[in-house]
């Protein structure tokens, strides 16, 4: 390596680079066949120039979240590629880190944010593999966090798109571990956000985030066998996703939640009784969560 002033950024700048470099190999935007194998590679280098200079300077925070991030982006490859085990350590690297750190008074927004991505990407594989009870507690942790940050930035729509979402996240959880009377209390709770949430200008990304949470209470509603719930939860989003069409239209990627929508909504004016199963136990937005934990920082 050439001698530059400031070893240490040239390197994270590298670092920088092979992520970023990754991430736009594995996005539909820009590669119409996403590999994500083929970024193995690039996250493996990303990891060890992140390892390299956490231990060289372990009380500096960028350097600590540097390494977090890189933990998280490995566990998303390893998700991708379906290898769960490999996944959940990476994560559970990651959350060593980001619990750490989100511990601290006045802990900074990206801080948290990534921690909140951690957990639920981490409860996404835990579900996937039977162990829904420590999912569930990690999706509360989650919705708790998001809602301090949401007392501490009141005026933010950006965090308010996250509570809403958080919040169906979580449904999704208590649904899978069948407690019903967690989701009643968590839907009454949150109802007048995600109402706000539909009145307020949301940024783009995250205006499908209350047709999505509501999608998500229909769904544990479902799972719960509560059709008349499940049906109001149901329409609303359905409605939701109405306004959505009209504001800037549904991307490629929200088809198929906005269709699942109305495959549920149609199995209510069945049969009582006959309301059909979701399709997917898990949330498809925690993906977008874990994406703008990235452009955060």
């Amino acid at each position: 390596m050439r001698d530059f002033p400031d070893k240490a950024a040239y390197r994270r700048g590298l670092m920088v680079n092979y992520a970023n470099l990754a991430d736009t190999i594995n996005d539909v935007r820009f590669a119409p066949k996403p590999d994500p194998e083929g970024t193995r590679p690039y996250y493996q280098k990303v990891v060890a120039i992140a390892q390299s200079l956490a231990a060289a300077d372990p009380k500096n925070h960028m350097a600590q979240m540097d390494l977090a991030q890189s933990f998280f982006r490995m566990g998303c490859l390893e998700e991708a590629t379906s290898h769960m085990s490999a996944a959940v350590g990476q994560y559970r690297q990651a959350l060593a880190i980001t619990r750490a750190a989100a511990g601290v008074p006045d802990a900074a927004r990206s801080t948290l944010i990534l921690h909140v991505s951690v957990l639920q990407r981490l409860g996404k594989v835990l579900i996937s593999q039977g162990q829904v009870r420590e999912a569930v507690d990690g999706y509360g942790n989650a919705f708790q966090v998001v809602k301090g940050l949401a007392r501490r930035e009141p005026g933010s729509t950006e965090i308010l798109g996250r509570v809403v979402a958080s919040s169906g996240v979580l449904a999704g959880g208590l649904g899978q571990a069948g407690s019903r009377d967690a989701l009643d209390d968590l839907a009454r709770k949150i109802e007048p956000e995600i109402e706000r949430a539909g009145r307020s200008t949301l940024p783009p990304l995250m205006r499908p985030y209350p047709a999505i949470a509501m999608l998500r209470f229909g769904e544990a509603y479902t799972l719960l066998h509560d059709k008349p719930s499940a049906c109001k939860w149901l329409q609303r989003s359905a409605g939701a996703w109405t306004q959505v069409e009209s504001n800037g239209g549904i991307t490629p990627d929200r088809e198929p939640l906005h269709a699942s929508t109305l495959r549920l909504l149609a199995s209510c004016t069945a049969a009582p009784g006959l309301v059909e199963r979701p399709s997917k136990t898990n949330q498809d937005h925690v993906s977008d969560l874990s994406q703008s934990s990235r452009n955060s920082k």
